[in-house]
């Protein structure tokens, strides 16, 4: 459940979280955010709220008035603080005044228990949307845990061997399937053929799954030539080449892929912690307004050099 006081401030310091009344509900089936979309946000032209959200539930209820429609990503935090960009979901919020769902037991990021969540909403700079509910609520349904199951394997084209793992009713699935095991063979201790079926079964249900995935990131591969996709990285390398550009600091919520790649491709230049040029990259919470960039630790004034076909942008400061 929402912390109280921490709501309250979010209430006084945003102008996105102000109290209203609703009518009707719709509920709205979130998906996982590609790097292509988050790239692609122009967060020059948008105005942007977060909230922070804790506790048990299954689904978002989000109530709010907006004159156009909102961008919400749902981000699953650790207790440190991180989050795993393969798990965060987005949801178009239709305009007007509205009473949402966001059901979220059936993705893979969920997991039982005490869940840590930050909310960013994105709206056009000239809207005023006003949001006067979030929270979560709901109990897990026998539908929702075997769908979790089912929910596709994000799709990562620099890390095409990797996959995260699958989920069963909110627990790891090797885990519900190993317990499921140990008990049918407790069950049929006397029967060793049923034993012996059951622990095939298990084995098949667990590989055909995995399977699945495999076939699904082989078929966009060869399809999409997507293998090893560095977004802009050359381009943004050629780029500083062509301009002498020696050294440039990165600010990005996104993984370590895109910055080793850009590492090997500047070279001789350099990524520094500080920097006379920054380059903005699959950041979530930054602003570029009156010549003063704005990114995660840096606030200065700044010129705007060239942006990116995968949406980076480059300052200098």
């Amino acid at each position: 459940m929402l912390k109280l006081a921490h709501m309250l401030r979010l209430i006084i310091s945003s102008a996105l979280l102000i109290p209203i009344c609703f009518a009707a509900g719709v509920t709205i089936e979130p998906i996982p955010a590609t790097q292509e979309q988050l790239n692609s946000q122009n967060l020059e032209e948008l105005k942007s709220a977060s909230v922070k959200i804790d506790g048990e539930g299954t689904q978002f209820n989000i109530n709010y008035s907006a004159p156009s429609t909102i961008d919400l990503y749902i981000l699953f935090m650790e207790k440190d603080g991180t989050f795993n960009p393969r798990n965060i979901l987005f949801a178009e919020l239709p305009q007007g005044e509205q009473e949402t769902i966001i059901p979220i037991s059936d993705t893979g990021g969920w997991s039982r228990g005490n869940n840590n969540y930050k909310l960013h909403f994105l709206t056009d700079k000239d809207s005023v949307p006003e949001v006067s509910k979030v929270e979560l609520s709901g109990n897990l349904s026998i539908a929702d845990g075997i769908k979790q199951f089912f929910a596709p394997e994000p799709f990562t084209p620099s890390s095409y061997h990797r996959l995260n793992g699958y989920k069963l009713f909110g627990y790891s699935a090797t885990f519900v399937l190993l317990i499921l095991t140990l008990i049918g063979s407790l069950i049929f201790i006397k029967n060793r053929k049923v034993q012996i079926l059951i622990f095939l079964g298990m084995i098949f249900i667990s590989n055909a799954r995995f399977s699945i995935d495999s076939l699904r990131y082989t078929y966009t591969h060869l399809t999409a030539n997507t293998y090893a996709s560095a977004g802009s990285a050359y381009e943004i390398a050629e780029y500083l080449h062509k301009n002498d550009i020696e050294n440039i600091a990165l600010c990005s919520d996104g993984n370590s892929y895109f910055k080793t790649v850009l590492s090997y491709a500047l070279y001789p230049a350099k990524i520094k912690d500080e920097s006379e040029n920054i380059l903005v990259h699959s950041a979530f919470n930054w602003s570029f307004e009156n010549d003063v960039i704005r990114c995660g630790e840096t606030e200065a004034n700044a010129i705007k050099l060239n942006g990116f076909p995968d949406g980076s942008v480059l300052f200098s400061l």
